[in-house]
């Protein structure tokens, strides 16, 4: 049983770092098949970054955030860009004004 906790152990930690990477080059690539959705949440919440052209580098951010999360290059510099980028996604997602509660 010892032998079986040993190897999870080991295998965890890259298996969840290859893992975000493949999700979050999916994520990266689904803004160049169809910028749109992404520009409407924008146009709703930050006008003025609702911009193909900021959907699209958003993406690439995200795309070459993964290629460093696989890799395990500067694993620190692309979990602080992951954190950022979706942070701006809940941020753009969720609005910036306050919500009124109906009566």
């Amino acid at each position: 049983m010892n032998g079986l906790f040993r190897l999870v152990e080991r295998i965890a930690g890259p298996l969840l770092r290859i893992s975000l990477g493949l999700i979050l080059l999916w994520i990266g690539a689904l803004k160049f098949a169809d910028p749109s959705p992404v520009v409407g949440l924008l146009h709703a919440s930050l006008p003025f970054l609702a911009l193909k052209g900021f959907v699209y580098t958003l993406g690439a951010l995200e795309i070459a955030a993964s290629f460093l999360l696989v890799k395990d290059f500067v694993m620190e510099s692309a979990a602080i860009a992951m954190v950022a980028l979706e942070s701006m996604k809940v941020s753009a997602r969720d609005g910036l004004a306050p919500r009124r509660v109906a009566a």
